[in-house]
């Protein structure tokens, strides 16, 4: 790689990953500002400056994931992407990319640092768990404040726990701590799945590293493993949601075989398709199931050929570099193994670490251009307009977010003029409207101004335009309409309500009391 090349790279990819590690454990509308516009300046910046010759063969998994993502939204009517899902997918495939233009240090590099923040959670829940077991607090304060739940933190560790392995400062017992530790803190963490992906993950490193006896390993997997299923199958509740969530993606997937309900949908359309009661999810907690049911066919087709290609891309870098290589491809498998049951996949912080150790099973050749494509000033002509559209929703979301506190003081005028800003600064989401519609009526109930009322209609018609499934809109709509006393308009409402909350008895009810006044 190029010396100025290798100047622009590193540090983004730094920066990305630690980022990510520290703040994208909850969707935030900020992270994903920050990871869009650090990948859009240097995807600028760097293909100004350089060529680059990628082989086809070992690039299409990837390349062929994200078409299946975006053919999954032909056809889907649901305009509203809230978790901002495609921009962290989009800045995980450029990291795809990207990394394959590293060296072997320079990816020891990342990986050592990414380690050291294994080590750090780790030694955080292991000191809180023991704080539990004191009585001297009550719960995972760290993880709380960070907005991180245990299945995503067990990810998280999960992928790292065999790269720990890869560690050179310290030598041998180093790696063994850091290991032991990681494993601690998967284990504090109660997640059964991850604890048997992590007894896997030990087993494979302890018969290729240490040479132990593969029947001593198997038999000794085998056992910790049907102890920790007996276990969580005796669990109860967690098993039943599960497979609910799960016939759930399956309805979906028959209903849409080819290219599913549209990626990131499965959450939204939940209410939808969900064929019995139980606890409401936004995944399915099984990666196969959710990449079924929101790409269909095409997203399987697609997921296939990319554990296919993942492993014959580190085939021949194994047979080089066995001790660094083997165990970022085993990281790969655990959290693949783990999302049989989870759904850290889709966590920006493991979803960007995962596609950036794909990466290194690549090689990517970088040459440094004669001349560049574009001027200085075109180049930040198309920077400075690619970051104003990028920070576009950040700014909406602020203006969201004042317009809430405004209402919550029962300043509904300032309310309205924010949440309006919020609007026209960036549309799509759906909450917008919807919290116009709040604002309006509230303005009605204080200044008794009837005319409010139409205008919460027209913003709430403007919110279910964007989700046109979420039954809560529609019984809003329905309410707002029997007060209007447009009876038959609040009845079609009510019955779109029930018919994409099936479940609902409270729906249920409304509607034959609306029906009932109709008459």
């Amino acid at each position: 790689m190029e010396k100025t090349e290798r100047q622009l790279t590193v540090p983004y990819l730094f920066a990305v990953i630690l980022l990510s590690s520290f703040g994208g454990f909850n969707w935030s509308i900020l992270l994903n500002t920050a990871v869009a516009l650090l990948t859009f300046l240097h995807l600028v910046i760097f293909f100004n400056k350089h060529r680059i010759r990628i082989d086809l063969k070992a690039q299409y998994p990837a390349v062929l994931f994200l078409a299946a993502a975006l053919v999954s939204c032909a056809g889907n009517n649901m305009i509203f992407q809230i978790k901002g899902d495609f921009p962290i997918l989009l800045a995980s495939i450029y990291l795809y990319l990207v990394a394959g233009t590293l060296d072997l240090r320079e990816k020891r590099r990342l990986v050592n640092a990414l380690i050291l923040v294994a080590v750090f959670y780790s030694t955080v829940l292991c000191a809180e768990y023991a704080m539990l077991r004191l009585n001297l607090m009550n719960k995972f304060g760290f993880l709380q404040v960070m907005g991180i739940n245990t299945n995503m933190m067990s990810g998280y560790l999960l992928i790292l726990l065999p790269i720990a392995n890869t560690y050179e400062k310290g030598g041998g017992p180093a790696r063994i701590v850091i290991m032991s530790l990681i494993i601690a803190g998967i284990a504090v963490l109660g997640s059964y799945a991850a604890v048997a992906a992590a007894v896997v993950v030990v087993a494979a490193v302890l018969f290729d590293r240490y040479g132990i006896s593969r029947y001593t390993v198997a038999a000794l997997a085998a056992v910790i493993i049907a102890a920790v299923a007996l276990k969580y199958f005796s669990g109860g509740s967690s098993v039943i949601e599960r497979m609910h969530w799960w016939k759930t993606a399956l309805v979906m997937f028959i209903k849409n075989p080819v290219n599913g309900v549209g990626w990131g949908n499965y959450g939204p359309l939940y209410l939808n398709f969900k064929t019995s009661i139980s606890q409401n999810s936004y995944f399915a907690h099984n990666l196969f199931f959710q990449i079924a049911a929101e790409a269909g066919i095409v997203g399987l087709a697609a997921l296939a050929f990319l554990l296919a290609g993942l492993t014959n891309n580190f085939k021949a870098l194994i047979r080089e570099k066995k001790e660094f290589y083997y165990p970022v491809l085993l990281g790969l498998g655990a959290l693949i193994l783990y999302n049989m049951f989870d759904y850290s996949f889709y966590v920006p912080a493991v979803m960007l670490v995962f596609w950036t150790f794909a990466g290194f099973g690549t090689r990517v050749a970088v040459e440094e251009r004669k001349r560049r494509l574009i001027g200085f000033a075109g180049q930040t002509v198309i920077t400075v307009m690619g970051c104003a559209v990028l920070v576009l929703p950040q700014m909406s979301y602020f203006f969201y977010l004042k317009a809430v506190d405004y209402m919550g003081n029962n300043d509904y005028e300032s309310a309205y003029r924010m949440a309006k800003k919020a609007e026209m600064t960036y549309s799509l989401p759906a909450e917008y409207h919807s919290l116009m519609a709040q604002i309006s009526f509230s303005s009605k109930n204080s200044k008794r101004d009837d005319g409010s009322v139409d205008r919460a209609i027209f913003h709430q018609r403007n919110a279910i335009t964007r989700y046109k499934s979420a039954a809560v809109l529609w019984s809003d709509l329905a309410w707002l309409y029997s007060l209007k006393g447009q009876n038959r308009s609040a009845v079609s409402a009510m019955k779109n309500a029930v018919k994409y909350d099936k479940m609902n008895v409270k729906y249920r009810k409304s509607l034959k009391e609306l029906e009932g006044q109709e008459q």
